[in-house]
């Protein structure tokens, strides 16, 4: 399932679960309003830990579901690595620095996510001033 079907797929279950919109879901899980638009937009593949987060609010799914979804479980219902091939050595070693970081809970992932989001951003304009 590519990433803007499950956007809508997401949206669908979010709905169907009580939740009309985003911001309910938001305060509900605790994950952010951020977050949660960029995966219904289909701009950003939710993480594992997210995911599992998100379950736990949503009547209409498993976990397990969610995973599957999203591309994460495969034939033997085990967790991929398969977007780790594409990630730049870069990358790699700021997802392997945070993920040593002992005193970083999910909240805090998500708030370096919407910042690295903004950075992004404004790199772009930087780059192409309108």
């Amino acid at each position: 399932m590519e990433l803007k079907e499950f956007g809508l797929y997401f949206a669908r279950i979010r709905e169907k679960s009580g939740y009309k919109s985003q911001r309910q879901l938001s305060i509900a899980s605790g994950v952010s309003n951020g977050t949660i638009a960029r995966i219904e937009a289909g701009t950003q593949k939710p993480q594992p830990e997210t995911l599992k987060v998100l379950a736990q609010h949503l009547r209409e799914v498993t976990y397990e579901e969610l995973l599957e979804k999203a591309g994460y479980l495969n034939e033997e219902n085990n967790i991929t690595e398969k977007d780790e091939d594409i990630t730049p050595p870069q990358a790699k070693r700021i997802i392997d620095s945070l993920a040593r970081a002992k005193d970083l809970d999910d909240e805090d992932y998500e708030v370096i996510a919407d910042q690295v989001e903004r950075l992004i951003e404004y790199a772009k304009k930087k780059k192409n001033p309108s």
